[in-house]
C-alpha cells in the first residue's frame, strides 16, 4: 500500500513513500509499545519500594499523576496520521510540516494526496464487509486470549505468591521482572515480523507461552522460579500480543484501521476482565493454583491458531497484508 505525498504542476506524483518507510511502520509500533512496557516494568519494581515505605494509597497517587502528564505531553507533541489528514482535507501546511521530518526532500512539495478513499458509514460495520469477517474474528480471538493470559499474569501472581508462603511486597519484583520480559517480547516483535514474517514468528511465541503459562502454577513457591516463569510469560505472550497489533494494523486499510485496531484492542482487554472471573470460579470449583494455570495456557494455544488461520484469511478480497522485508 503507498500514499503519494508530492506531485508536479502536472499533477503527476513526485515521490511515493511506502508506508513501511514511515517512522511509526511495524517496527516503529513496535517500539512505541516498548516505552509502554518498560513503564509497566519499572512500575513494578517501584511498587514493592511504595508498599513498603508509603502504603498503598502513595501507588494510586502515584499511578494516577503520571498518567495525565502523559496525556498533557501527547496533546502538545503528538503529530497525526498522514493519511487521516489527506482523507480529512487537512491544510496542505499542516501536512507539509509532517512530510519534512519524514522526507526532507520532499520540503517543497505543495500538494498531496492519498491513493485511499474515505470510508462511508459506520467503520464498524466495514470491519466485516469486503471480505474482512473472518479476519476481524480470527483477530478478536488472537487479542482476546493474548491479552487475558497477560492480564491474569499479573492480576494473580500474587495471590499465587502468598499461597505459597512469599511475602506479598515480593510480587512487585516478580511482575518487573514479567514487565523486562513482555519489553524485550514486544521490542523483537516488530523486527522478527519484518524479517521473518507474521506466522512464522507469532505462532511459535505463542505456543513457546502457552508452555510458561501452564508452568506459572508450579512456581509459586519459590521467588526465583516465579520470575523466571514470569519472564517468559511476558517475554512469549507479550511478543505474539504485540504482533497481533501491528498485524492488524497491516491487515486493514487506513480508512477502517483505527477502527479495526481499537475494536480489537478492546477485546483484548475484555479478555483480561473475564480471565479473572474465570479463575475466580475455577478456585470457587477447588481447582489447584497449578490446575487454574495449566487451563490457562491453552489460551495462548488457540490464540497461535487464530493467527495460523490468518494467513488464508489475509488473502481475501479488501485485505493486502504487507509482505515481509
Amino acid at each position: 500500500m503507498h500514499t503519494r505525498f508530492g506531485e508536479d504542476a502536472g499533477g503527476q506524483p513526485d515521490v511515493f513513500v511506502h508506508e513501511r518507510h514511515a517512522p511509526f511502520g511495524v517496527t516503529g509500533q513496535s517500539r512505541l509499545r516498548n516505552v509502554a512496557v518498560l513503564g509497566g516494568s519499572l512500575g513494578g519494581f517501584i511498587n514493592g519500594a511504595l508498599l513498603d515505605s508509603y502504603g498503598w494509597q502513595a501507588m494510586f497517587l502515584v499511578g494516577g499523576c503520571l498518567p495525565l502528564a502523559a496525556a498533557a505531553l501527547l496533546a502538545l507533541a503528538l503529530p497525526e496520521s498522514l493519511r487521516f489528514l489527506l482523507s480529512h482535507g487537512a491544510p496542505a501546511s499542516r501536512i507539509a510540516a509532517i512530510v519534512r521530518r519524514i522526507r526532507p526532500d520532499l520540503a517543497g512539495a505543495q500538494c498531496f494526496t492519498a491513493d485511499e478513499e474515505r470510508a462511508q458509514g459506520a467503520p464498524l460495520l466495514h470491519l466485516f464487509t469486503e471480505g474482512r469477517f473472518r479476519t476481524t474474528l480470527l483477530l478478536w480471538v488472537s487479542f482476546f486470549m493474548a491479552f487475558g493470559i497477560l492480564g491474569i499474569a499479573v492480576v494473580w501472581t500474587p495471590v499465587l505468591m502468598r499461597g505459597g508462603g512469599l511475602a506479598p511486597a515480593l510480587a512487585g519484583t516478580a511482575l518487573g521482572v514479567h514487565g523486562v520480559g513482555a519489553l524485550i517480547g514486544m521490542a523483537s516483535a516488530g523486527r522478527l515480523m519484518e524479517r521473518f514474517g507474521a506466522v512464522p514468528v507469532l505462532v511459535p511465541a505463542l505456543l513457546l507461552g502457552a508452555v510458561a503459562t501452564g508452568s506459572l502454577g508450579y512456581a509459586a513457591s519459590s521467588l526465583a522460579a516465579v520470575s523466571t516463569v514470569l519472564f517468559l510469560v511476558g517475554l512469549f505472550v507479550g511478543l505474539g500480543a504485540s504482533g497481533s497489533i501491528a498485524l492488524a494494523a497491516s491487515l486493514y486499510p487506513t480508512a477502517v484501521r483505527s477502527s479495526g485496531v481499537g475494536v480489537a484492542m478492546a477485546m483484548g482487554r475484555f479478555g483480561q476482565v473475564l480471565a479473572p472471573l474465570f479463575a475466580t470460579a475455577a478456585l470457587a470449583m477447588e481447582w489447584s493454583g497449578a490446575q487454574l494455570f495449566v487451563a490457562f495456557g491453552l489460551a495462548p494455544v488457540l490464540a497461535a491458531l487464530a493467527v495460523l488461520l490468518l494467513k488464508p484469511a489475509a488473502l481475501h478480497r479488501g485485505i493486502a497484508p504487507e509482505p515481509a522485508a
